[in-house]
């Protein structure tokens, strides 16, 4: 995953130098870009990508508020910072992860009959309804490596869509690595 992340920045940071005239060659600007790269993902606490976007929140920048109810088996997450347009929801309930450290879910079999795993997203600069800002994670994979009473660390990849589109759904990847 990393690998991909740091080729997917790389060919995006090429796209955006192409018609720099300080350019001096295209070795000499891939080494800048490869360690750009690396700077910018050294510390992520969330990469999220959907809709074409990828969006990096770094672990410094993130303000998460959390509902942990580790005696119910109740979690709430919400995971933003103060400048960006993304923020992520992540709720899980009744689902025995504490105990178990670790767990795949695939969505929605995970969430019949009841919504046990919620994920979902929110872009303010979404062109859509203030109600299809709010992305849900409809199907897909999402994998919980480790959460404790103070980190999270998880992967997702699968679709979504707007909170009352039903017809297309469209790729959302990515990875959350928190403290709290």
């Amino acid at each position: 995953m990393k690998l991909y992340l740091i080729v997917l920045l790389t060919s995006i940071l090429s796209c955006s130098s192409k018609g720099d005239s300080n350019v001096q060659s295209t070795e000499e600007n891939e080494k800048v870009q490869t360690v750009y790269a690396s700077d910018m993902i050294a510390d992520p606490g969330v990469i999220l990508t959907m809709e074409g976007e990828t969006h990096i929140l770094k672990q410094e920048d993130l303000n998460p508020q959390t509902k942990l109810d580790f005696e119910r088996d109740d979690l709430k997450f919400a995971i933003y910072t103060n400048d960006g347009p993304v923020s992520i929801n992540l709720n899980l309930t009744q689902t025995g992860i504490l105990e178990a450290g670790a767990a795949n879910y695939s969505i929605p079999e995970a969430n019949q009959p009841s919504v046990k795993v919620d994920l979902n997203f929110f872009n303010q600069n979404r062109e859509s309804s203030r109600t299809n800002k709010r992305i849900v994670f409809r199907k897909g994979e999402i994998k919980i490596e480790k959460i404790t009473k103070n980190q999270l660390i998880l992967t997702f990849n699968g679709e979504g869509s707007g909170m009352t589109e039903r017809g297309e759904l469209f790729p959302v990847e990515g990875s959350i690595n928190m403290s709290y």
